[in-house]
């Protein structure tokens, strides 16, 4: 099998990391999953559900926070005004920061890397050298990893790697860009639902007993990290560093007033069956409403409803979300006994 990973660092794209790691912060995507911001110096700052963010004078860029709410970031894929990067590029550079070490990491990857793609494309199904590309961005910020994921799978792999991470992070980030592309059409899974899936891969599969013999590591899940993440200590210090950094709070008030529904003085529109699921999900907004009064809201008159068109609805409504700039995690699923609104 040839070489096909290549490793690159530069300032740029750590600039861009920080921008795209702060925009879960703001949309409440960190708030719902168990994610929190800390700096690098923190003793949970190798954790999984740590997300460190360098201690930058933002509020130095005029609406700092309020332009950066205005875009959908995700890994790679970074639209924004070159301005803001360039900004937080020059802050960086002002506070000298080092160079990933990432050379240990490198040569574990070289050691283990082409027994690993072999046998992951044997468990996918997918043919030898299926990646021509795996381009792999060390950073010290953000979350442990980010990737990109297509809509189709594609033979090309791009990957944010933090500072401190294994040859597993790596693995399990190519487990998700080459399974949530049909994951994510075939079932619209949320991005929990998703990450369970990477997690039984990497952990419970045929796939992970042959990747514990090569590596002799065994992987943490990552759902179990966030969900064990709440810790008083850990969510009183990540409180006390968005206050230093000046990130706003992340709480979003939905209302719903006639025909609209208000989302933080927002009126944004949404279908008429759309509106009354989420009229059902304001009422009880915290608890889990059931699929059959979800049912019952939209076919009163007609037993015969349909699972597949509530699921549709709901990823509409989640698409508005995003595109309002409010994390799609808002609304939970349960799977198979309903959905909720987040608190």
């Amino acid at each position: 099998m040839k070489k096909v990973t290549k490793w690159n660092y530069n300032t740029r794209n750590e600039a861009e990391r920080v921008i795209a790691s702060i925009c879960p912060a703001l949309n409440g995507f960190y708030k719902n999953h168990g994610f929190y911001i800390i700096p690098h110096t923190n003793e949970y700052s190798k954790k999984a559900f740590g997300v460190i963010l360098p201690n930058l004078p933002y509020n130095k860029y005029p609406r700092f926070w309020e332009k950066i709410t205005r875009y959908n970031y995700s890994p790679f894929n970074i639209n924004t005004d070159e301005n803001l990067i360039d900004f937080v590029e020059l802050e960086l550079k002002k506070i000298s920061v080092d160079e990933p070490n990432y050379f240990n990491l490198k040569q574990d990857w070289d050691r283990f890397g082409n027994y690993i793609l072999t046998s992951l494309y044997d468990f996918l199904g997918l043919p030898p050298d299926f990646l021509t590309e795996i381009n792999i961005y060390p950073t010290r910020y953000g979350t442990g990893t980010s990737f990109r994921v297509a809509k189709k799978i594609e033979n090309i792999a791009k990957i944010n790697l933090r500072e401190g991470c294994s040859v597993l992070n790596i693995t399990s980030s190519l487990v998700s860009i080459l399974s949530r592309p049909n994951i994510n059409h075939n079932l619209q899974a949320t991005w929990e639902e998703a990450t369970s899936i990477t997690d039984w891969i990497m952990t419970e599969s045929t796939f992970a007993k042959k990747l514990f013999e090569i590596t002799n590591l065994k992987y943490n899940s990552m759902i179990k990290y966030t969900r064990s993440s709440s810790q008083p200590k850990l969510i009183k210090e990540s409180a006390e560093y968005c206050k230093v950094l000046g990130i706003p709070s992340t709480f979003f008030d939905f209302k719903a007033t006639g025909n609209s529904i208000i989302i933080n003085d927002k009126t944004i529109d949404f279908t008429p069956n759309e509106m009354r699921m989420l009229k059902l999900f304001i009422e009880k907004r915290g608890c889990i409403v059931k699929i059959q009064e979800i049912a019952d809201e939209l076919y009163k008159n007609d037993n015969n409803f349909s699972l597949y068109a509530i699921s549709k609805n709901i990823q509409r409504i989640r698409d508005k979300f995003e595109a309002n700039g409010i994390s799609s995690s808002y609304i939970q699923s349960s799977w198979g006994v309903g959905y909720m609104l987040r608190l």
